[in-house]
């Protein structure tokens, strides 16, 4: 199933439905392998939030107890209508086009502003091109449909069209994770 071309003023995310994943990474080596990224690289990730308060990474070979996980989290590029990223950029290689927010590869300079930058680090620097990476939804590829989306074999990634505050409730939860971890930090 192929997504029409985003409008102009159109804002479209990835939706995660935490209750149908199983952490597969299906979703990551599916954005990895369309993209040629190296490995262990891809621009969506799995989370677990953990009862204890940690967040750690998930791994299809690293099982996590189900009684140890408060939710799981998919993680990439929020499409934001104000990217800090964006803003950073200092050769314009950062761009909202059609709802998303893109990287032009060819004006990139492989500065890091807008890693530095963007609140939730979602983008990061490609070892291979020198290059800065993002979730773009797969535009740059024709695909029509996100690669993690598409090979998700559970189905719980979606496209979403017209999201004000994408995440909103992820969000809130992530800073409160990590002012936890913080103040554990600290005491110790």
């Amino acid at each position: 199933m192929h997504y029409p071309p985003t409008p102009p003023d159109s804002e479209v995310i990835i939706e995660f439905y935490p209750e149908k994943c199983k952490a597969c990474g299906v979703c990551e080596r599916a954005c990895r392998d369309v993209h040629h990224f190296p490995a262990g690289s891809a621009n969506c990730a799995v989370y677990a939030i953990l009862k204890d308060g940690s967040i750690v990474k998930t791994h299809p070979k690293k099982k996590i107890p189900k009684e140890q996980i408060e939710r799981l989290v998919h993680l990439t590029c929020f499409q934001c209508l104000e990217p800090y990223c964006m803003k950073a950029c200092p050769t314009g290689a950062i761009r909202r086009d059609g709802g998303m927010v893109i990287v032009e590869e060819r004006l990139c300079i492989g500065c890091k502003a807008c890693l530095t930058a963007c609140p939730w680090g979602i983008p990061w620097l490609n070892p291979k091109t020198n290059k800065i990476s993002k979730c773009d939804l797969c535009r740059t590829l024709s695909l029509g449909i996100p690669a993690c989306v598409s090979m998700c074999p559970t189905r719980a990634l979606h496209v979403r069209w017209k999201v004000k505050r994408p995440y909103e409730d992820f969000i809130e939860i992530l800073k409160e994770q990590l002012i936890y971890q913080a103040a554990g930090s600290a005491s110790k």
